[in-house]
């Protein structure tokens, strides 16, 4: 017996980072992972002409100068988390290690929980990544940039820093798989009644078909395009410097579809891949996750 596919099927696993994020709040507490002391700051960018804003977090270390500074590229699932300043900063204090931290405040964010965000589609993110790049590079001039990729936000980090040879240091990957959404989505099927359900899915999404939205949640459009990303190819052509974190009980990137994927990859010395045995989805959230991401870091960037 399989549970049939629908839309909403397909939001609850891409919820998931969504749902960890807000569990956030119950479990923030603690030092951080490395460092006690840190400068916490705003920046500004400006997308789509509307101004936006970044939040900073920058260790007191020696060598600062040195040391990289680590964007944050969230996951975008069927459902939405609406900007809270206090949350942003104690995930910042509680994760920093010996790089700057910086997450950004996106239109996703933004528009949570208003009709505007039904309509949003997934590209307006690649062009919001990278005026907020040119924000943070003017800010910390001269350091390594590093993009940490979460869930889907992986997928953005690699296709930015394939359109921009030599911007980008390095990419952690968490979480984010190394292919398009419906190859994650046959991947998690186990049955030929669950492989039907899912090829009709992926069918209507790429007819975009909207008119029978509700207006806070995703468009088909939104769908669609997840799907269409060219991210085996982005992952093949990205050459530098880039750990992997997953989970062995990720529900929603398939931990066999990974090891599938990155054994596609070309050999290099500058790739880390690591499986946790306890860790799913929500790897965002687990202090050892930052604590490797700190290690590799200074390991492959600070010399």
């Amino acid at each position: 017996m399989h549970l049939p596919l629908s839309k909403w099927n397909v939001r609850g696993v891409l919820r998931w980072p969504l749902l960890a994020l807000a569990a956030l709040g119950l479990a923030c507490g603690g030092p951080p992972v490395i460092l006690a002391k840190m400068t916490v700051n705003d920046g500004q960018f400006t997308f789509a002409g509307h101004p936006s804003q970044w939040i900073a977090a920058t260790p007191a270390i020696d060598d600062l100068d040195k040391a990289p500074v680590a964007i944050l590229v969230e996951g975008d699932g069927g459902a939405c988390q609406s900007f809270d300043s206090k949350r942003w900063r104690r995930f910042l204090t509680k994760f920093t290690g010996n790089f700057t931290l910086v997450r950004p405040v996106t239109v996703v964010n933004r528009l949570c929980d208003t009709p505007a965000f039904g309509r949003l589609d997934f590209l307006h993110r690649q062009r919001e990544l990278a005026a907020l790049i040119i924000s943070v590079r003017a800010a910390f001039p001269g350091r390594p940039l590093v993009l940490i990729g979460y869930s889907a936000g992986a997928g953005l980090a690699v296709l930015h820093a394939v359109a921009q040879p030599g911007q980008v240091a390095a990419i952690v990957n968490l979480s984010g798989g190394l292919d398009p959404l419906d190859v994650v989505l046959r991947a998690l099927c186990k049955t030929d009644g669950c492989r039907a359900d899912t090829d009709a899915f992926i069918a209507k999404m790429r007819l975009n078909k909207t008119s029978d939205e509700p207006d806070k949640v995703r468009s088909g459009r939104f769908f669609a395009q997840l799907m269409d990303l060219p991210l085996a190819e982005a992952w093949t052509k990205y050459q530098g410097p880039l750990l992997v974190l997953h989970g062995e009980h990720d529900p929603s990137v398939p931990v066999a579809l990974v090891r599938s994927s990155l054994s596609r990859l070309p050999v290099r010395p500058n790739l880390t891949t690591r499986i946790e045995a306890t860790w799913g989805h929500d790897i965002l959230f687990k202090r050892d996750a930052w604590v490797q991401i700190d290690s590799w870091l200074r390991a492959s960037l600070v010399k």
